[in-house]
Parts: C-alpha cells; structure tokens; sequence
C-alpha cells in the first residue's frame, strides 16, 4: 500500500521540466532576457514584452526604410548592370538608360556599394532593436519619481572669500 501512495521518479522528473517553463514564462519577474529573445524572434516582441507599445511601429518603419532603400539600390544596380553588359557585347546597342559604359561602370559600382551599405544598416538596425528591447527590460522595474537626487544650481562666487566668477554646482542627495 505504501508502495502506490509514494510519488514516482518519473512523475518528479516531470515536474521538475514543468517548474522551470512556468518559472521561464512567470510573470512577477521581468526577465531582458527574455525580451532580447522575443526581439530576436520577432522584432518588435521584445518592446511589446516591455510595454513599451509605442516604439512597435519606429522599429518596423526602420526596417521598411532601410528595406526600401535596399531594393532601390538594388533596381538601379539591376538596371545600370544589364546596360553595361548590352553595351558590352554590342558598342552601337541602344540602352534603356541611355548612358555611355564608362558612366555606366560608375553607376554600378554606386548602386552595389549603396546596397551593400544598406544590408550592414539593415543588420545595425536590427542589433538596435535588440539592444533596446535589453536595456528597457533591465530598466522596466526602475523607479523614476520626482524626488531626484541631483540638483542644479547657479553659482556666482563667494566675495567673502575673494573668489570670483560665475558656474554651475551640482548637488547630490544621498538617502
């Protein structure tokens, strides 16, 4: 009888599985862990993990931007390549640009470089995304109150001790 009332090994070590997916997916802690994972997965996540809804639509218009640019330069790449190959094979040929092969040549190398710098944007603008989705998830449980703990003030010089001049003093207060 005591033999079936005493937990399984197995059942244990089900358990065990189950407690770290619940403490992975809890809520009393706000893990940047997670956050840069959510970005990482799908960018974008990670801030709405933070609440932090409102940069959602700049991390998508950063990357339909640099996407845009990406293509253009790519288009004209494209475009600028085939004209000079056409011109190439054939000197008298017609092109759709209507330029010579050596503006051509300048062209293309232009666009390609163009293009290849946007790619690194697209892959710093995306390291962007990650790295604030980790800062504003290390800072999502920092208290900001009004009660700050520097203070600015002007300073004019002291007569009494024959200094002069005019600056700023900074004052700490410490809790």
């Amino acid at each position: 009888m005591f033999f079936l009332m005493s937990p399984s090994p197995a059942r244990s070590q089900v358990s065990k599985k189950i407690d770290k997916v619940k403490a992975f997916f809890r809520d009393d802690y706000h893990s940047p862990t997670k956050a840069i994972v959510y970005s990482a997965i799908l960018p974008g996540w990670g801030q709405a993990y933070n609440r932090k809804y409102w940069k959602i639509p700049i991390v998508y218009a950063g990357f339909a931007g640099v996407g845009y640019f990406i293509k253009t330069n790519n288009d004209y790449y494209k475009l600028y390549k085939n004209d000079y190959l056409l011109l190439k094979d054939d000197p008298n040929a017609q092109t759709v640009s209507g330029y010579d092969q050596r503006t051509l040549k300048i062209y293309i190398d232009q666009y390609r470089r163009s293009r290849d710098l946007s790619i690194i944007a697209l892959v710093g603008w995306y390291g962007l995304v990650l790295i604030d989705a980790n800062v504003d998830g290390h800072f999502f449980n920092y208290d900001v109150d009004e009660d700050l703990s520097l203070e600015l003030q002007p300073w004019f010089g002291n007569p009494s001790k024959k200094e002069q001049g005019i600056g700023l003093t900074l004052n700490f207060k410490l809790r």
